[in-house]
């Protein structure tokens, strides 16, 4: 059985389907992952290239890669256990001006409080909240009994370098 399954949706042409709260002018990819290592840089790459074709620039598509890999890392490290059959799904939407990520899983529920400071250097861990807190917009999360949910946003810009010579571009 593979590692991922994606779910590329169009929304401009669903007639019968709409996620609550998405526009039809939005796009989404809906991605599956079983908590593997392997399985998370995929996802990572999906998303940032989900996110290249919805116009975010370069830079951006490698920042929200590491916040995504970082993301799905916690999870599988302190939520999921790899032999419980567990699946993370990623829910990606994107519209003129932003990309939306929400992370779902039904492990254990996250309640350590998040700082954008980095921890003192001996410190094993916590180093990936900092970075997804600079990288991203936005976030919020919440847990109840149907799962964790992890939404972050990260805004696309009126300009951007886009092409491969990094020409300004509108």
């Amino acid at each position: 059985t593979p590692h991922w399954t994606t779910t590329y949706l169009s929304l401009r042409s669903a007639e019968n389907w709409q996620p609550p709260g998405i526009k039809k002018e939005q796009h989404a990819v809906i991605i599956h992952i079983r908590p593997t290592a392997r399985a998370v840089q995929r996802a990572a790459e999906q998303v940032s290239c989900f996110g290249l074709t919805g116009g975010m620039s370069r830079q951006s598509c490698f920042q929200l890669r590491v916040v995504i890999s970082e993301v799905l890392n916690n999870i599988v490290a302190h939520a999921c256990c790899d032999n419980d059959g567990q699946l993370i799904q990623i829910q990606c939407y994107i519209d003129d001006h932003q990309i939306t990520i929400t992370s779902i899983d039904r492990g254990k529920p996250f309640y350590t409080s998040l700082s954008d400071g980095f921890p003192t250097p001996l410190t094993e861990g916590g180093r990936g909240w900092p970075i997804i807190m600079k990288w991203t917009d936005s976030f919020k999360y919440q847990s109840n009994a149907t799962g964790n949910y992890l939404t972050l946003s990260k805004n696309i810009p009126e300009f951007f370098y886009k092409n491969e010579d990094d020409e300004l571009k509108k």
